[in-house]
């Protein structure tokens, strides 16, 4: 009976520790690392400025945003019927809750991304002021 009470405790431990373990503010834990749950195309479900929901700005002038980011740490944004809009590299830094992009066009400007929540089929993001919301593009 005590080897069960200890090893029940040791399971109620291990639960909450693990469950309090979470990379970002959002999300839930995951055994999976950073970069395979970031490594697919995202399409912009919201974008907010300030916390306003600024989405029907945002889609009216960048239609059908979506961005793909890779296992090479490499990515691609997409506008449109899928014409390139920006590409280039990325680093996962800051223990990997923040996605640096460093376009092709300009290498020697940062794009900062911090990580809100990321899951297989959800990645937030912030920006200064600016948050974006994407879900996993289904094919």
């Amino acid at each position: 009976m005590k080897r069960i009470k200890n090893l029940l405790l040791l399971v109620f431990v291990i639960i909450i520790t693990m469950s309090s373990c979470n990379r970002f503010e959002e999300g839930s834990f995951s055994l999976r690392s950073v970069k395979s749950r970031l490594s697919r195309t995202w399409v912009l479900e919201s974008y907010y400025v300030d916390g306003v929901d600024q989405t029907a700005s945002w889609n009216a002038q960048y239609p059908n945003y979506k961005i793909e980011y890779r296992e090479n740490f490499t990515y691609e944004a997409y506008i449109g019927t899928d014409s390139t809009y920006s590409y280039g590299v990325y680093s996962l830094t800051d223990w990997a809750k923040k996605i640096v992009r460093k376009p092709n066009a300009d290498p020697t400007s940062e794009i900062v991304h911090d990580i809100l929540k990321l899951s297989t089929d959800e990645l937030w993001t912030i920006v200064g002021t600016e948050e974006f919301h994407f879900v996993e593009e289904k094919e």
